[in-house]
């Protein structure tokens, strides 16, 4: 059964995308066990920018996730930008930067 979504999967999205959705799966899933043993709410591994703040307070950090909550937000508008404006070299570089300060 896994084999036939796998392969519906390749066929409408293509090999680079299902491998991109299998090691998101694979993040959630491993952040999912994460959380619920430091007590925090396992779903807050779903939502993309949030849990990078949550990942902290775990840490007992909470400072240094603002600052990496600022930058996965940023990141992830980046991501969103580079699907709607053609020219992408603009946008390459502020990512690549953003990379960079990180």
């Amino acid at each position: 059964m896994e084999l036939f979504f796998e392969a519906i999967l390749v066929l409408f999205v293509g090999q680079e995308a299902a491998f991109g959705v299998f090691l998101g799966l694979l993040l959630i899933a491993g952040l999912w066990g994460i959380f619920k043993k430091c007590g925090i709410t396992p779903w807050h591994a779903l939502i993309p920018c949030y849990r990078s703040y949550e990942l902290s307070r775990a840490a007992n950090s909470e400072m240094e996730g603002r600052v990496l909550f600022v930058a996965d937000v940023t990141m992830t508008v980046l991501n969103v930008a580079s699907l709607f404006i053609p020219d992408e070299s603009t946008l390459s570089v502020m990512q690549m930067i953003l990379i960079l300060v990180m």
